[in-house]
């Protein structure tokens, strides 16, 4: 999340205070292919397996800077 421009957060939808907490913590966000391959994803896409509120939520704020809609699996999450 170190590396995440303003703009983009912006698009995410965060409030500053989240950001900031993001920023300070040791294990920010840090996915350096995902967008990438997030990006070249046509059709559905189901979000599966991953801590709600870690790696899954991660993939989650790509999807949602790339305007790409998903749908969650919750049976699936932990």
């Amino acid at each position: 999340s170190r590396n995440i421009e303003d703009g983009v957060w912006s698009k995410i939808g965060l409030d500053a205070s989240t950001i900031e907490h993001m920023n300070k913590n040791e294990d920010a966000l840090f996915i350096p292919d995902v967008m990438n391959y997030l990006s070249n994803i046509n059709g559905k896409i189901y979000l599966v397996g991953g801590g709600e509120n870690e790696c899954l939520r991660e993939v989650e704020f790509c999807l949602r800077v790339l305007s790409k809609p998903y749908n969650i699996i919750k049976e699936w999450v932990y």
